[in-house]
């Protein structure tokens, strides 16, 4: 077990890892008669000893495996009139208001696996790690807050909604050749990087500095199923692809007529809720959120104008509560039998905001469409 000691060049952030592994020290001074209770707080304090690298610097992505390890923590069952009954540490902590990772991120699997369940008291002692860890992670830009907020997707109704599903992905020549594009590996690093540190998320964190990202990859690579040999493949991968233009082929469709029936359509205004690099069934995926404001058809820009109808505009606002369209998809990272990285498109789903827009017939005849909802 690594030591923590204390120096004058510490950073803010390194110093209160330092005074929360202290702090985890002194716990177990006191509660020396429970296994279970300091055979997490160990693990725990390994993690963010683990987290220190050259004296100064920190490894987020320790941050985030010690805050994922905490609230997948199992603890005994007692159930009490005025709350629910609690399987995990997280379960505790949502009913005391706290932060805590989205649930997709809590579902995936732990490095470690410890089989005891904790005692529910105990959690007087993690909650404190845990929050303190989680408010370091928001005030250092690491982790975005985890809450429900409207947005423009929810104060608008939809007028139609088209899920798409291939057998396996979802495919047409305009796809193949963005993918053949994707499964060359870039010629540097750089335009990954600068998206890793602008918009691109990994396991919902975002890198401060360039010396953040390397580590979050390995994170996100060490969490997956894939063979050993090919988790370098994919590492290399994402420092080199693992940018913004993962989403590009969403243009590439609508330009093409294959999203909706108009074609040459250009799509502006983007808003961008997410994109974020993440584990799902033990393989990667590129979660893709995102929001059109505009778009341009026959050299003419036209909006949503409130009351779901086309309307044409010489300068699209930069927001709006009226979107055009909204696509969320995801990109799954697929090994070949060449060991290449070769991205597919798992999933889609496009809604739209005006019935003057109409989907396409094009993916719907090459994939299956789960539903549709018109409105």
């Amino acid at each position: 077990m690594k030591e923590h000691f204390e120096n004058t060049n510490q950073s803010p952030l390194f110093k209160r890892i330092g005074k929360i592994i202290n702090f985890i020290d002194e716990a177990k001074k006191k509660h020396t008669k429970s296994d279970t209770l300091i055979e997490y707080l160990d693990i725990v304090r390994n993690i963010l000893s683990d987290s220190q690298v050259e004296g100064n610097k920190i490894n987020i992505a320790k941050l985030h495996e010690a805050i994922h390890f905490i609230e997948t923590i199992s603890v005994e069952k007692k159930s009490f009139f005025w709350e629910k009954d609690a399987a995990t540490l997280a379960d505790i902590f949502v009913t005391r208001k706290e932060a805590i990772l989205p649930e997709s991120e809590r579902a995936q699997p732990t490095p470690v696996t410890v089989t005891g369940k904790l005692p529910r008291k105990y959690h007087e002692i993690f909650g404190p790690i845990h929050c303190t860890l989680y408010d370091l992670a928001i005030e250092n830009k690491i982790l975005k807050q985890n809450s429900i907020t409207p947005n423009s997707q929810e104060k608008s109704k939809p007028a139609w909604k088209e899920r798409y599903r291939g057998e396996g992905e979802i495919t047409n020549q305009v796809v193949g050749n963005w993918q053949a594009s994707r499964m060359k590996l870039g010629e540097s690093t750089e335009k990954a990087s600068k998206d890793y540190l602008r918009n691109v998320g990994v396991r919902g964190m975002h890198a401060r500095i360039e010396e953040d990202i390397k580590p979050l990859l390995q994170y996100l690579v060490n969490c997956t199923n894939y063979q050993e040999d090919d988790k370098d493949i994919l590492q290399q991968w994402l420092e080199h692809n693992g940018h913004q233009s993962n989403k590009d082929f969403i243009n590439l469709l609508a330009h093409a007529g294959a999203i909706i029936s108009e074609k040459e359509v250009v799509l502006g205004g983007a808003k961008t809720d997410e994109l974020n690099w993440t584990v799902e069934n033990g393989e990667i995926v590129m979660n893709i959120d995102i929001s059109i404001n505009s778009l341009i058809m026959n050299n003419k820009i036209y909006i949503n104008n409130k009351h779901m109808k086309l309307v044409e505009t010489d300068s699209p606002p930069k927001t709006t509560e009226s979107p055009l369209l909204r696509f969320q998809s995801q990109v799954k990272l697929h090994i070949n039998e060449d060991h290449v990285v070769e991205p597919q498109i798992s999933q889609m789903i496009v809604t739209s905001y005006t019935n003057d827009l109409q989907p396409s017939d094009e993916l719907l005849q090459q994939n299956s469409p789960v539903s549709r909802i018109n409105q």
